[in-house]
């Protein structure tokens, strides 16, 4: 049987977006967050920057750039980078000290690892 993972791993992100979005089943705490805190007036400012969609996208792909450097499988993270930016910049400038995932509570889970490099980015910019 000949199948395409991405239609897999596109059926797998909606049920990761699903429950991310109505019952998640982790919460990944927010990396370096002292850092961040210290320069949330900074980040918030990034984050309305980013409603330009460009500077949206150059943020994102610039985190995709760097979880395809620790050579994970191709997974949900890979496959909605975007959304998964979205919900940490979302959850970061609400004040929540957790990212919520749909998807599992593992820090080797891909989304946790890209969470943590949004970290990390978002630091590399202020």
């Amino acid at each position: 049987m000949n199948f395409d993972s991405k239609i897999i791993i596109g059926i797998l992100f909606q049920t990761h977006r699903e429950f991310t979005t109505n019952k998640p089943f982790y919460r990944h705490p927010i990396k370096n967050l002292k850092k961040l805190e210290e320069n949330r007036e900074k980040i918030n400012q990034l984050i309305l920057d980013f409603n330009n969609e460009e500077s949206f996208l150059i943020f994102s792909n610039n985190c995709l750039k760097e979880l395809n450097k620790l050579n994970l499988a191709y997974g949900t993270a890979h496959y909605g980078y975007k959304y998964w930016v979205s919900v940490y910049l979302t959850s970061f400038y609400n004040k929540e000290n957790t990212i919520p995932n749909g998807c599992c509570n593992v820090k080797e889970c891909s989304i946790n690892e890209l969470y943590d490099i949004i970290s990390d980015q978002l630091l590399l910019l202020v």
